[in-house]
């Protein structure tokens, strides 16, 4: 995800998804404009979504999710009713045993 321009970073998109319990990592952007430690793009684990099970309802609520995090300012109610939204789904879904 490149977030140029919408005043989030990779850094704050990853810290806000980390609140609720989704997993990404800040990453940089081809010509990205911030600097390494605070880069301007965002990247999201797919390989890992579909091992654990996630099709294309999945993914998409999981997009929509993602998106509701990001625009939530940081809003302390909301984050918890995402956070338990995401709880939910991770159960359905578990990482599969060895």
């Amino acid at each position: 995800m490149d977030f140029t321009g919408t005043g989030l970073d990779g850094k704050a998109a990853e810290h806000l998804l980390d609140e609720v319990g989704i997993s990404t990592s800040k990453s940089t952007i081809p010509n990205d404009p911030n600097p390494p430690y605070k880069p301007s793009g965002l990247r999201v684990g797919m390989p890992a979504m579909t091992t654990r099970g996630f099709q294309e309802t999945e993914t998409k609520r999981l997009a929509t999710l993602i998106d509701q995090t990001l625009r939530s300012g940081g809003d302390e109610t909301i984050l918890k009713n995402l956070r338990a939204e995401v709880k939910e789904m991770a159960l359905q879904f578990p990482v599969p045993s060895v």
